[in-house]
């Protein structure tokens, strides 16, 4: 399981003393409606937690982030009303059932808890990059896009809040794909495809410093995509990732943001069902070898 002993990570530190004095000449500079909106919150947005998140993930722009949150509250007032009425304040566990779509089919992804997630004990997304089909990702219609991926990262931040406070550092998340059998070149070749990610980045870019790590694995070594793909990213993004080719294990692993033990274990169990939801076959020992005929 997650949280093993690993030395003391600074990404995860609490509010600094110094952050405590930039939080509350934030919070002066806001106009007396942004500060409304601001008390009007759910807790977990008006925290000082997350304003620690905005310096940390902004600087010296963190005041308009701050301001371009709230405007973004403002304009999704009423799919934020629907989602904080789904959700418990005292939720710990991200339960993507909460919100049912069409989508989670589509992404096939598998949520852990803190608890079975990175070896240093932070919550984890997983998704089988290799087995989505981006066609249908393309069909979604954007306005639903924005509402699904609105409802689940209002999700993460209360559980990550709530974990903040249980453990006394700022959780954060690890984003973890399995791309074997992707093809990068879907990315690059859709701009339909782009589009939808644009929808999700744009929502992501409303809550900073959520994201520990970006780790991508099982990747067919030597791939020119992945060279194309650093050039492309900002650094800040591209030094928190992690890249690990098919059967180097001990890089995505062996690593404190890496996946435990646990997470390994259930990630085969969620791809095992997944193959048999599927009519995937599998070679065993005492079948090893598959025969089929098809019809040309």
């Amino acid at each position: 399981d997650g949280g093993a002993d690993f030395p003391f990570d600074p990404m995860y530190a609490w509010i600094s003393a110094e952050e405590a004095s930039k939080i509350t000449a934030m919070r002066a500079a806001l106009s007396p409606e942004e500060r409304a909106d601001l008390e009007a919150a759910p807790e977990d947005i008006r925290h000082d937690l997350m304003m620690c998140r905005f310096l940390r993930g902004h600087g010296h722009q963190a005041l308009q982030a701050l301001r371009d949150h709230l405007k973004y509250r403002r304009t999704n007032a009423e799919i934020l009303a629907r989602v904080r009425a789904k959700l418990s304040q005292d939720l710990n566990d991200f339960d993507e059932s909460l919100f049912p779509s069409r989508i989670s089919d589509i992404a096939m992804m598998l949520q852990l808890p803190a608890s079975s997630g990175t070896n240093d004990g932070m919550q984890v997304s997983l998704l089988p990059v290799g087995l989505s089909q981006m066609s249908d990702f393309a069909k979604i219609d954007d306005a639903e896009l924005a509402e699904w991926f609105i409802s689940l990262v209002e999700m993460r931040n209360l559980c990550m809040h709530n974990q903040s406070l249980r453990e006394g550092r700022m959780a954060k998340v690890v984003e973890v794909r399995d791309c074997h059998g992707f093809s990068f070149s879907q990315l690059w070749a859709s701009p339909v495809v782009f589009r939808k990610l644009r929808v999700i980045m744009g929502v992501a870019a409303n809550y900073p410093e959520v994201l520990a790590t970006l780790v991508l694995f099982n990747l067919e070594p030597g791939l020119r995509s992945i060279a194309l793909l650093k050039r492309s990213l900002p650094q800040k993004l591209i030094e928190k990732m992690m890249f690990s080719d098919r059967g180097d294990w001990p890089s995505c692993v062996c690593v404190p943001r890496g996946l435990s033990p646990g997470a390994v274990c259930r990630w085969a169990n969620h791809r095992e069902k997944l193959g048999q939801e599927q009519g995937w076959q599998y070679l065993t020992r005492d079948r090893p070898q598959l025969v089929q005929a098809v019809r040309v």
